[in-house]
């Protein structure tokens, strides 16, 4: 690391844990984007939103494009809801993210629509795209990468964190046994990216199939009222609900 001041700082072995914009990523060439999934996430910030359930996260699927609005309290005062849709499908319109996010709410959700327009509006507007990506390399010589900076696919299980967690630990692990025998090079992190295969692959697969679901309007129907079927689409955490979501069939 050179300083602006022109000082050097040098180490053996770095983990970035940059996130999204991860210096690595940059330096190194190594992001590149989901061809499966092209999402763009635009947020929206309220003072209050009425009948927004509390202690949970509200999420309004459409079954267009993986089109769904999400949102939270924050804290007392500080709300958040979420569109996230196709990127194409932003771009096709050629409208502000704020114009766009209005337009889906009209067009697939009233209850929706009808807050996100009356109810008081705070902060900036802010809009990511293309919300996911992959790398290409996730350990290397002298170098390894943690978190979002080792790769992104959708906040939809809100995983980050826990994925995060769990490939930090394994950082730990690796970089005591480099560090033990001296060695840095690209072969003694294998067990660090083979660690990360077994501890979070099975997970990022299975959001993959959620989101492939997302797509699918007569699949989220069945799931409406199909306990089975949206237990193995959802898994556990959406298999007991007291008040049901709905679709409209028009």
């Amino acid at each position: 690391m050179r300083t602006v001041e022109g000082a050097e700082y040098r180490a053996p072995l770095l983990i970035d844990a940059g996130g999204r914009y991860a210096p690595s990523l940059r330096a190194l060439g190594l992001k590149s984007e989901d061809p499966d999934f092209r999402q763009i996430g635009i947020a929206v910030f309220f003072d209050a939103f009425a009948d927004a359930p509390l202690h949970a996260w509200d999420r309004h699927l459409y079954g267009h494009h993986g089109a769904m609005i999400s949102g939270s309290r924050i804290r007392p005062g500080l709300y958040r809801y979420i569109l996230e849709t196709d990127l194409a499908d932003k771009q096709a319109t050629q409208m502000r993210p704020v114009d766009f996010y209005e337009s889906v709410a009209k067009r697939y959700d009233p209850w929706i629509y009808e807050r996100i327009m009356r109810e008081p509006r705070t902060g900036e507007v802010w809009a990511m795209a293309p919300i996911g990506f992959r790398v290409t390399q996730v350990a290397g010589d002298r170098l390894l990468l943690a978190g979002d900076a080792a790769g992104y696919l959708a906040p939809l299980t809100g995983q980050g964190i826990e994925f995060a967690m769990r490939m930090g630990r394994i950082a730990a692990e690796t970089s005591q046994h480099a560090l033990a025998v001296k060695d840095f090079s690209a072969a003694t992190f294998a067990t660090y990216v083979e660690g990360r295969r077994d501890e979070v692959e099975t997970a990022i697969a299975y959001l993959r199939h959620q989101l492939r679901v997302l797509r699918d309007r007569d699949a989220l129907l069945r799931a409406a009222h199909d306990d089975a079927y949206r237990v193995e689409v959802f898994g556990p955490i959406g298999a007991h609900v007291t008040d049901r979501g709905w679709l409209r069939d028009n």
